[in-house]
């Protein structure tokens, strides 16, 4: 791959792995709702994209239904869900390899700043990261192409053709084309593997030694 400046990196699915915290808030706040969402393992799909707005597309929510099942959501993933979470093996070790190199690091996530930064308190990363970009609570910025401008904009310096953005969704890929940077789609995360080969990644690493080595 070339060389990039500036490496941009999702949250959920790719620095961490949320499955077991965000798919018991997920359940609580349907079970609420009334839904008959499957089974559990089916929430799985919801780890990435804008959460309102997926819930409003796949059960049909209105608008007022939408904010009450984030609402219900965020009342118990901030209780306990958020910190229900894990590293993924060699994280750390990852972004000194790329900090060593030279590269600014920032995160591109679309969960909201209050959350992404507690849960990078939580595993010791966030002063390896030169800005944190993130959703804000009220929506005004959620969706991922969002999140990515507010980020490169910390970094007037950097030309886009300097930039990537590492994540392991289809919305990551997506939201990185709308921005104009390349993206690498990592397959250890939560995406299945039918969604990351269909996305328009530029490129793919299997394991986290391999981003370091992709891009430092």
């Amino acid at each position: 791959m070339k060389s990039y400046r500036l490496i941009l990196f999702d949250l959920d699915g790719t620095l961490t792995d949320p499955t077991s915290g965000l798919v018991s808030s997920f359940a609580y706040a349907l079970d609420k709702m009334g839904v008959d969402y499957g089974t559990r393992e089916s929430l799985t799909r919801f780890i990435g994209p804008p959460l309102k707005e997926e819930w409003i597309r796949t059960f049909g929510f209105s608008e007022e239904e939408g904010e009450l099942a984030l609402a219900l959501f965020r009342e118990v993933f901030a209780a306990r869900g958020w910190c229900d979470n894990r590293m993924f093996d060699g994280i750390p070790a990852m972004l000194d390899t790329l900090r060593a190199a030279g590269k600014k690091l920032a995160l591109a996530t679309s969960k909201p700043e209050i959350f992404a930064r507690k849960i990078l308190d939580l595993f010791g990363i966030l002063d390896r990261f030169d800005f944190v970009g993130a959703a804000t609570l009220d929506g005004s910025r959620e969706k991922k192409s969002d999140v990515i401008e507010y980020a490169l904009a910390h970094f007037p310096d950097i030309p886009r053709d300097a930039a990537i953005l590492v994540g392991d969704r289809k919305y990551d890929a997506e939201g990185a084309c709308t921005a104009g940077i390349d993206s690498l789609g990592v397959r250890y995360g939560c995406g299945a593997p039918e969604e990351l080969s269909a996305a328009p990644f530029t490129a793919y690493a299997d394991t986290v030694e391999e981003v370091a080595r992709l891009l430092a």
